[in-house]
Formats: C-alpha cells, sequence, structure tokens
C-alpha cells in the first residue's frame, strides 16, 4: 500500500512518531486514509509486541461519524481481519479492543473520564469539543501512546492551533503536524 501513498502520505506513516501526530490541510488531500493506514500499524505493532492490557479509542463528532469515517473504511481495507460489535461500542483489529466514543458537546468528556488507553484515533478534531480533547490527551497515559488524527483548516484563533500546534510544535517527541495540500 505504501507505492500508493502520495510524498505526503508516506512523510505521515513513516514520521508520525510523536505524542500527537495531526494532518491539517484540504479536503480529499488523502489525509483520512493515510490516518487510518497509520492507526492500524499501530494497533499491529501493539499485537506483536503482545500487549493487550489497555485498549484504544476512535473518536469523532458522533459515534454515526465514527462508523461512516473511520470504520467502514477500516472493514473495507481490512476485511474479516476487523471485527465490529456495535452493540458494545467497539471493535477489534490485530487482537486490539478499540472503543468508539461520539463527542458532540462538552459533557462528551465525562464517557473517557477515569479511562486509560494505549493510542487514539481522532477524526476532524477542531469540530470536537476543547474539553473533549484535553481529557482524551490525558488519558492516553500508557508509556509510548500516540494520537493520529486530523481535520480540515480552521479559525487560526481555534483552540487546536493556539493551544497546540503553536506551542507543542517546538518538541517533535510531543507533536508532529503534517500540512496537506490538494
Amino acid at each position: 500500500m505504501l507505492k500508493d501513498f502520495s510524498p505526503k502520505q508516506f512523510q505521515y506513516f513513516t514520521e508520525s512518531d510523536a505524542r500527537l501526530n495531526i494532518a491539517v490541510g484540504a479536503v480529499r488531500s488523502g489525509k483520512s486514509h493515510v490516518i487510518l493506514e497509520r492507526f492500524a500499524k499501530e494497533l499491529y505493532t501493539w499485537d506483536k509486541l503482545d500487549i493487550h492490557e489497555y485498549p484504544f479509542v476512535v473518536s469523532a463528532k458522533s459515534e454515526r461519524t465514527c462508523q461512516t469515517n473511520v470504520i467502514d473504511p477500516m472493514k473495507h481495507l481490512f476485511g474479516n481481519a476487523l471485527s465490529h460489535n456495535q452493540g458494545k461500542g467497539y471493535f477489534t483489529l490485530f487482537n486490539q479492543k478499540v472503543l468508539i466514543v461520539g463527542a458532540s458537546d462538552e459533557r462528551a468528556e465525562t464517557k473517557i473520564r477515569g479511562a486509560t488507553f494505549a493510542g487514539a484515533l481522532v477524526d476532524e478534531i477542531t469540530i470536537l469539543p476543547h474539553s473533549y480533547f484535553r481529557m482524551l490527551l490525558s488519558r492516553l497515559s500508557v508509556d509510548n501512546a500516540k494520537l493520529f488524527g486530523g481535520t480540515n483548516p480552521d479559525s487560526p484563533l481555534h483552540w487546536l492551533k493556539t493551544d497546540f500546534l503553536d506551542k507543542l510544535s517546538e518538541d517533535p517527541k510531543q507533536l508532529k503536524h503534517f500540512k496537506f495540500n490538494l
């Protein structure tokens, strides 16, 4: 699959090794696909290391959005390797449990309060509540836990830019920011 990646997708896939790995850019620039592939690689890596103690999490504005933007495309990519237990709110891929969490408002942070995650995939970060994103980062407390996420451009005053992209981009162990163009 790597041979089909654009140069920017290849860069994201091979260099997204920070705690937060965020792709920002135009619609249809290939962000979502490479984020799914990179997240799957992370699940596969943890499985090969035989680490299964903590779940991963996928978040978007709603559980339906998680289904449409993450689970359905991953089913297309990985077929029967992905087992979805819709009634219980999770799926498994490469023997890793992945919780599905919709975050439509400020109360969403209570859904993950007290949890511990080994990693996360976040779809359209800028439309999630700030409080949820902060709680999610605090829940990524397992050694080497990583967040893979993407978003379309937003206001230069948006909390993602001011609180994370501007402040953490000095430390490549904390954040890597990938800009996608058409």
